[in-house]
């Protein structure tokens, strides 16, 4: 997700891209997803870890929102500590329930309808 950014041409085509992207890794990966997610709710070491794991993207996408509040081009009263954690946290539950049981025919329509919640829910909402 590092390499997308909301200012970029293409930008929402991009993310849907990236999200496809992240979706195939998870799902090839499938099997360490599944037992990292089962523990992480036990142990408190992993969930951590996956907490840890997830806490870039968070700080990344609450950088991207107030960059693009900045600019003037979503509304400057969404919460972006609070939209990034959104983004983060249930974008990774949409990925993993595709990744561990969705077909994946459909993995490119639910990558593109996630890249559009978050899209015109953060990153071009309206005032």
């Amino acid at each position: 997700m590092s390499g997308w950014s909301p200012d970029e041409p293409e930008a929402l085509d991009r993310l849907a891209g990236t999200l496809l992207e992240v979706i195939r890794y998870y799902r090839q990966r499938g099997h360490v997803l599944r037992a990292v997610l089962d523990q992480a709710g036990h142990d408190d070491h992993l969930g951590r870890f996956w907490d840890d794991e997830l806490g870039p993207f968070q700080r990344l996408s609450q950088s991207w929102i107030e960059r693009v509040q900045s600019a003037g081009l979503t509304a400057a009263d969404i919460d972006a500590a609070t939209a990034s954690q959104v983004i983060v946290h249930g974008g990774i539950r949409v990925i993993t329930q595709q990744a561990l049981s969705g077909a994946p025919d459909r993995d490119p329509r639910v990558a593109r309808e996630l890249a559009a919640n978050q899209w015109f829910g953060a990153f071009r909402r309206r005032g």
